[in-house]
């Protein structure tokens, strides 16, 4: 499977990254599955139960809809998706909080109208052999336990990876998996998200071994059950994207799962590059055009996105998500300029003008001088 998997327009998947891209989950949807139901009232404790014991902590869910075949999860980072793929026999989860579309392949057979709701917006879809609960949390990480039933249902479990062009996945020392995007002319790959190392638990609580494996370019979980083990067992796979959580004079700290990575100052080359084929947006309102232009969307990605940070800082020094690309920011800096078409046509472009608000979820604060951006960064 590869990232075409979503039939969605760029458009539709990147309408911004914030990472950035919020997407409403205010249309009409579809009944699901009622949560009173008392199977889901077991289900959901079991996979509570298994969380307390493999130490892990339950954190704040969003609840789907379901639009068109289509299951959405309009988290503070971007949307997830899941659907069907496209032979339709098997369902696949999508994450917009990824510089590109990244995508992975659930192990069960079923479709996203088959889903279950349990009250804590956890979606549960099954099939002959197993349940799969999948859990995406407010941040844009994603859970998904596999729900062993019984010692003749399958004890490996694919997850069939989408990733984008450009990027690998390896298997860390700590048993996680990490995601890479790789820079070839720069000899260099930054860790843009990551699988936490497996976790197994069985009825009791007790730890059933497990672990990751790669084939084909595909993440293969397997759970060694043995016969002293009682069913139900949980097992589970956990993604989570980068996240910043400090910045250093010469380095930015990302926190990706349980891992610290820091990006360093980037090569001059690289926004230069980068921006090769930047064209300059125009935006015009009454008698006046502001723009964008290339020396300006390198000011702002030299200044405030870790990718192509010059190392520069102020005290209150902020940045967009390391997963943005050029045109997610371009994009940000449009509908800013659209949010505040009275106060641009009345200020007009002889003089310097800032403006402060929120687009898609992403605080931002703009200075235009004499009709050119010459500052976007986000609050």
């Amino acid at each position: 499977m590869n990232s075409t998997l979503f039939r969605r327009t760029r458009s539709r998947l990147l309408s911004a990254i914030a990472i950035a891209c919020a997407v409403s989950v205010a249309a009409s949807s579809a009944s699901l599955a009622d949560p009173s139901e008392p199977s889901q009232v077991t289900t959901q404790e079991l996979l509570s139960d298994a969380l307390a014991a493999a130490g892990e902590t339950e954190a704040n869910l969003v609840e789907p809809t379901l639009n068109s075949e289509v299951l959405e999860f309009g988290t503070g980072e971007g949307a997830v998706f899941v659907q069907a793929t496209e032979e339709g026999k098997s369902l696949a989860i999508g994450a917009e909080n990824v510089e590109r579309e990244f995508s992975f392949g659930l192990p069960i057979e079923s479709a996203p109208s088959d889903v279950q709701m349990l009250d804590d917006g956890t979606a549960v879809f099954s099939d002959d052999e197993i349940d799969l609960a999948l859990q995406t949390h407010d941040d844009g990480a994603i859970r998904a336990q596999t729900i062993i039933h019984d010692a003749d249902a399958p004890h490996e479990f694919r997850y069939e990876l989408g990733l984008p062009e450009g990027s690998f996945a390896e298997i860390a020392q700590d048993g996680g998996v990490d995601v890479f995007q790789s820079f070839p002319d720069e000899n260099e790959s930054v860790l843009t998200s990551r699988f936490e190392p497996a976790w197994a638990v069985d009825a009791s609580g007790e730890t059933v071994r497990t672990w990751y494996e790669l084939h084909d370019g595909d993440l293969v979980q397997k759970v060694d059950i043995g016969e002293d083990h009682e069913y139900p067992v949980v097992a589970d796979p956990f993604w989570i994207p980068a996240i910043i959580i400090a910045i250093r004079v010469t380095s930015i700290v990302i926190k990706v799962g349980s891992k610290t990575v820091k990006y360093a100052k980037a090569p001059a080359s690289r926004v230069v590059n980068a921006l090769s084929s930047f064209k300059t947006l125009s935006y015009r309102t009454g008698s006046h055009t502001f723009k964008l232009d290339k020396s300006g969307m390198k000011h702002i990605l030299q200044r405030h996105h870790p990718k192509y940070w010059d190392g520069s800082s102020k005290s209150s020094q902020t940045f967009f998500n390391p997963k943005m690309s050029i045109s997610d920011v371009r994009n940000l800096v449009h509908g800013a300029m659209k949010q505040n078409q009275s106060k641009l046509k009345s200020g007009g472009t002889n003089k310097r003008i800032q403006l402060e608000g929120t687009y898609n979820n992403v605080k931002y604060k703009m200075v235009i001088d004499r009709g050119r951006v010459v500052q976007f960064y986000p609050r």
